[in-house]
């Protein structure tokens, strides 16, 4: 389990550091037209919430996971998480982002104490390319590349013992977006979906938990009304289905 863990890690590392020095040298983080085949540097912040540099917002997800323990007993885990955070765009193609909130725990259909939550993460914007001119009006079609990574940590309490867990979770991402424009209700409307990895370790007393599928998927809609403002919905699949929703306003 442990050679698991540190391969895991190692993987998600080695991804997020060569991203970040595709992004520097410039052969990532571009934008362009695949219809034309003009590319170049990204200079149009076209990502979901606009060109803005703060963000703020909260998030609910219900995940359903299956925890093994050291003797590969496999428990149900149900967690309800609420967060509200604050995002920063160190660069126009990554931001970093902090939050609080709390989680509720239920262990095999045992309900325990709601708990204190944190997380720290990171998103990275790494293409947008139109992929067609509009034909008829003003609509155009986007094909995006995004990679995400964001730790959890959070505490039960319970009658027999506390728990503490944390979760380490990364995706990259495709995204398809329309803008449609002549309709004037909606800036953008993108579908989403990628691999996934989440990796969640916890202690249950004196007992270490681990999860009991590490790759899954994710799938979601995203809708921005205006610049300022972005709604999302979306569904993790692991061992189980695990669905959420956040809004986020930009400024």
């Amino acid at each position: 389990m442990k050679t698991k863990a540190l391969l895991s890690t190692i993987v998600i590392v080695f991804a997020w550091v060569t991203s970040a020095l595709a992004v520097d040298g410039g052969s990532s983080a571009r934008q362009g037209s695949l219809f034309n085949g003009e590319s170049g540097p990204r200079l149009d912040a076209v990502y979901a919430g606009g060109p803005r540099l703060f963000s703020v917002g909260v998030y609910s997800l219900y995940q359903k996971r299956a925890m093994s323990d050291d003797n590969d007993f496999v428990t149900d885990w149900r967690i309800r998480n609420l967060m509200t955070y604050v995002g920063f765009d160190v660069r126009p193609w990554l931001t970093i982002q902090g939050g609080v909130g709390q989680s509720d725990l239920s262990v095999a259909g045992d309900s325990r104490d709601a708990g204190f939550e944190w997380m720290g993460g990171a998103t990275l914007r790494l293409l947008d390319y139109m992929l067609l001119e509009p034909i008829v009006g003003e609509d155009t079609y986007w094909f995006g590349l995004d990679s995400t990574l964001r730790y959890t940590s959070s505490t039960s309490e319970g009658f027999a013992n506390d728990i503490t867990w944390g979760e380490m979770f990364g995706s990259l991402t495709m995204s398809l977006t329309s803008r449609p424009e002549r309709f004037g209700f909606m800036d953008r409307i993108s579908l989403y979906f990628g691999p996934a990895v989440s990796m969640i370790r916890g202690k249950d007393g004196e007992t270490e938990v681990t999860e009991d599928q590490l790759v899954g998927f994710v799938v979601g809609l995203q809708f921005v009304p205006s610049d300022n403002i972005t709604l999302t919905l979306e569904a993790q699949q692991f061992d189980e289905m695990s669905i959420g929703g956040g809004v986020g306003l930009h400024f």
